[in-house]
């Protein structure tokens, strides 16, 4: 026995989930399949008693109304003419006893000739008094089930009786005799269980790899810390383009509602460009996405290769911060090879005229900005060639220091822009001019004025009172803001800041392609 448990013990402690619950499952399959036999052999046994009960009754009451029965009682050898009428009653109704006595018990018939002429041994008073007596007994051939009759003559008096029963020997052969069905049905049963329980834990390996549960937990715990910690955004997509999990960094990155998980990424307000790519499932690799002024590389892949699940995984890494210094350090290059080349051009010569063409053929295309209007706001003008524009190419506005007022200066430019059929440009000017003029309003003093001007490429100007030096800032990756010179700087080919004696001017310039006419 202890080997037995000893056995089981280690089979429940079973490292695989899979085999856990295969013998889970079998242990409840073999309990059920007990538990119905012993039912199955109990119900038989009752049935058994209960024929045998009727069969006993029926076959009393049949013999002790049967023609001659009440006459042969009356016979001076009643014995001589019951008892063969007895034994092939008994033979053909498939009893084991049928006895004829008298009232008082003593018996004229009986299987075993020898008991005849004794006593009958059971209860008759009331079967004597003209009533039935059903009950079990043990008698001369042992415990049965049987059933005592009276026996009237014509006038309706009772002259004798009738018992007839079925021992519990041969009802327990009955039982014995079904019990082989019984066993092979359920033998049969379990076996199906067991296959198919063998099927169930075949499929259950094979999802969880056979892992068992520590192990799972375990796997689970340190996926769940990792896909937290990480300061990637993670982002596990369904079919049909819904969002099945999310972690915390690209909560944050995409500022993804509470109840994102399971809606689709269409409705998760994150922009129609990077929805469409989460949407399509198609891969990528590093791709640049402007999104809550953040610069994000998304890389997607399909987790449905090599027989996986449906879906992509997308990653996010925030990458403005990086592009911030890359840009800085394009600036730092380019003012290094500036410098390279002053060294070069410049005073090649003892000539003070000389060198004097020569720093203004070197500054001008570098630094010359075009002022139409107002000549004297660069000092470069002072050694440039300059020349005024048609009024219809400029357009200038006057700014309240109003956070309000942005919303108008985007569409006045909007409109202008259209006007000169600048559609394609319209979008870039309006985040533009939407970050320089939100940052004289906020960090400047008035009066604030905007100012457009179409030449060979498009310039836009916002001038202010204040003499600060504009810069760009290392916004942190938890800041909200501090990006707006970096997004001018990334969208604008050029940009810069001249200061005149009213304040300053914080240009940007946009190429057109092909240039229109310049007027004199």
């Amino acid at each position: 026995m202890a080997g037995f448990f000893g056995r089981l013990r280690s089979m429940v402690s079973a490292r695989t989930v899979a085999r856990q619950v295969f013998v889970l499952q079998a242990a409840i399959v073999v309990l059920l399949v007990v538990a119905a036999v012993v039912a199955l052999v109990l119900q038989v046994r009752n049935d058994g008693k209960r024929e045998a009960r009727n069969r006993s009754l029926a076959v009393a009451e049949t013999f002790a109304h049967a023609p001659g029965t009440a006459q042969a009682l009356a016979d001076p050898d009643p014995s001589a003419v019951l008892q063969p009428r007895a034994e092939a009653a008994r033979t053909a109704s498939d009893v084991d006893f049928i006895v004829v006595m008298t009232t008082d018990g003593i018996r004229y018939t009986h299987p075993n000739p020898a008991q005849i002429g004794k006593n009958y041994i059971g209860t008759i008073g009331p079967a004597a008094a003209g009533g039935i007596v059903r009950e079990t007994y043990t008698g001369a051939l042992g415990p049965s089930v049987r059933a005592v009759v009276p026996v009237r003559d014509d006038r309706g008096r009772v002259v004798g009786l009738v018992a007839a029963g079925v021992t519990l020997a041969r009802v327990g052969l009955v039982v014995e005799n079904q019990l082989p069905v019984l066993l092979g049905s359920a033998a049969a049963a379990l076996a199906l269980a067991a296959g198919g329980t063998a099927l169930v834990s075949r499929r259950l390996l094979h999802q969880t790899h056979g892992l068992g549960p520590a192990e799972m937990t375990r796997m689970y715990e340190h996926h769940d810390a990792v896909l937290h910690s990480v300061r990637e955004g993670v982002l596990i997509l369904a079919e049909e383009g819904r969002l099945a999990l999310a972690n915390d960094e690209a909560r944050r990155l995409l500022g993804l509602p509470p109840d994102a998980e399971g809606r689709p990424v269409g409705e998760l307000g994150i922009g129609g460009e990077l929805a469409g790519l989460f949407a399509s499932g198609r891969d990528a690799t590093d791709e640049v996405h402007l999104t809550r002024g953040r610069l994000l590389a998304v890389s997607q892949r399909s987790t449905d290769r090599d027989g996986g699940p449906p879906g992509s995984v997308a990653t996010l890494r925030d990458t403005t911060e990086l592009r911030a210094l890359t840009g800085r350090a394009d600036v730092a290059r380019e003012r290094l090879k500036l410098l390279y080349d002053a060294g070069l051009e410049i005073g090649t010569g003892l000539d003070v005229t000389h060198t004097s063409q020569e720093l203004a053929d070197f500054a001008v295309p570098r630094f010359a900005d075009l002022v139409p209007e107002r000549p004297r706001d660069d000092v470069a003008l002072v050694v440039a060639r300059t020349r005024r524009l048609p009024a219809d190419r400029t357009a200038a506005w006057d700014v309240p220091t109003d956070p309000a007022q942005v919303a108008r200066v985007r569409a006045a430019a909007t409109r202008t822009l259209a006007d000169w059929g600048l559609t394609e440009e319209a979008f870039t000017t309006e985040l533009i001019l939407s970050e320089l003029v939100t940052n004289a309003i906020r960090h400047a003093t008035g009066p604030i004025r905007v100012r457009l001007i179409r030449d060979r490429c498009l310039t836009c100007e916002v001038s202010d009172a204040s003499s600060t030096a504009p810069h760009l800032r290392r916004a942190a990756t938890t800041d909200e803001g501090g990006r707006g010179l970096f997004l001018v700087a990334q969208f604008a080919e050029h940009w810069g800041t001249r200061y005149t004696s009213d304040g300053k001017v914080i240009w940007t310039e946009q190429p057109l392609g092909d240039p229109p006419d310049a007027q004199a």
